[in-house]
Parts: C-alpha cells; structure tokens; sequence
C-alpha cells in the first residue's frame, strides 16, 4: 500500500471523475495535501472521504453502473462475464494496485 494517493488514484479507487473530486474538495469533503500544484491523500483522509454520507452514494452509483450496464445489455453472441468484488476501501486498493498496474 502506497503512503499518498493522488487524484487520479482515487479517481481509479473510487470510480469518480477527477473533476468530480475536485469539487469535493473545494466542497470541504475531502482533505489533503497540495504540493507544487499537485494534491496527494493519506489512506486515512481517502477511508474518511468515502465514508462521508455526501459522497457515499455517488460512489455506489459509479461503482453499480457497470454490473447494471452488463444485466441490462441484450444477449451477446459470444460469452461474457461480470464479476463483483465486495471488498473494504483498504482491499479495494490494494486489489485496484493489483488488477489495473
């Protein structure tokens, strides 16, 4: 697990847009640190983040879409499959490290 997370992380942990979180943060939902134009996150700041009954619902709502997109889709001529993984913030980043580097 990485000590900072910068915006284009959470953007990928959280499913939001990057302009999306900008926002959040000018909303005071979320913390961090601004270094040389660029934020950064601790885990704490990013478990609070998406914790926050403001955000949570946007987060389920991006993280669904998919799996909604996939059981809505008309029947494909060739197999596919959905998985769904149900995992706390902390192991959805370690998984998100994993899966997408």
């Amino acid at each position: 697990m990485k000590d900072t997370y910068s915006i284009n992380d959470l953007a990928m942990i959280t499913g939001l847009t990057t302009r999306t979180i900008r926002t959040y943060i000018t909303m005071g939902f979320l913390s961090g640190d601004k270094t040389d134009g660029a934020w950064s996150f601790t885990p704490q700041q990013i478990e609070e983040f998406t914790q926050h009954p403001a955000v949570r619902p946007s987060i389920h709502a991006k993280k669904n879409a998919p799996v909604f997109d996939f059981l809505g889709s008309k029947p494909k001529d060739r197999d596919k499959m959905c998985m769904v993984l149900d995992l706390s913030t902390g192991e959805a980043m370690k998984a998100s490290v994993f899966i997408c580097c």
